[in-house]
């Protein structure tokens, strides 16, 4: 959209009285959606016109109270109650949002990048596991600079002729574990761990970027870890530790340097 134009107004929007067609209505809201931030510098791939939010919680209401007489079934009906359902709960926080999709673009080079795709469901009780947290791509987008000469943070690529073995704990939605493993490719295994109800979505995150980690080589696993269960089975060897020994020393200079 030319950043020139004036926004619309919810008045040029399709008005119930004039009993628009459901196929009118679902245009009118995914002009009203809110993409997921990313972080990516406010880039967006959606090239859809802006909308002034003064009365659009109002709009997406009277929609949602509305009987759709007009429309030919029920079907259609729960169609466009439920994308303007969405539409309001995007509005009412990020507890309130429905599960989204986020692409984050990490650097591997200074002049290439890797796309990492994550899904992340509502956000129920206490489980800040399943946000992606805005420290976490910090992080992710500093792993890129462990490969650049000289480091002496990031230890031996091999050891008796194996890849790195590297263990993330509290892996959440796996942007920091997935970025790693697709930057060091089959130099490195990665298993990612976490808690027993954020390890599911982090599994699926992992199926989510399969062609970026088949491209790159890459070998990542996923299971629980929980130092508050005794019969936890204990992680074998040193290497496994790898990650957590790489990483904290790096976050320590992070926090030091600024």
């Amino acid at each position: 959209m030319d950043d020139d134009a004036q926004p619309l107004h919810v008045f040029d929007l399709p008005q119930l009285y004039m009993k628009p067609s459901a196929a009118e209505i679902l245009r009118a809201l995914d002009c009203l959606a809110i993409q997921p931030h990313t972080f990516n510098n406010g880039k967006s791939t959606e090239n859809l016109p802006s909308i002034h939010p003064s009365g659009v919680a109002q709009y997406l209401t009277a929609i949602i109270s509305s009987a759709l007489s007009w429309l030919d079934s029920d079907e259609l009906r729960e169609v466009v109650w439920h994308a303007a359902s969405t539409r309001l709960c995007e509005r009412s926080g990020r507890t309130a949002r429905p599960s989204m999709s986020r692409v984050f673009r990490i650097p591997m080079t200074e002049s290439t990048e890797i796309s990492v795709t994550l899904h992340e469901p509502s956000l129920t009780s206490d489980n800040l596991g399943m946000k992606t947290w805005v420290s976490s791509y910090l992080l992710a987008r500093r792993l890129s600079g462990l490969l650049l000469p000289p480091s002496n943070l990031l230890p031996a690529m091999y050891k008796d002729g194996r890849p790195l073995r590297a263990l993330e704990m509290g892996a959440g939605t796996g942007l920091v574990g997935i970025s790693f493993a697709s930057l060091w490719g089959s130099a490195a295994s990665m298993h990612l761990t976490d808690l027993p109800d954020i390890v599911p979505n982090l599994a699926h995150n992992v199926s989510l970027n399969e062609e970026l980690l088949l491209k790159t080589g890459s070998s990542v696993t996923t299971g629980v870890l929980d130092w508050s269960l005794q019969d936890q089975h204990e992680v074998e060897g040193q290497e496994n530790m790898m990650l957590y020994s790489l990483l904290t020393p790096y976050i320590r200079r992070i926090i030091h340097d600024g």
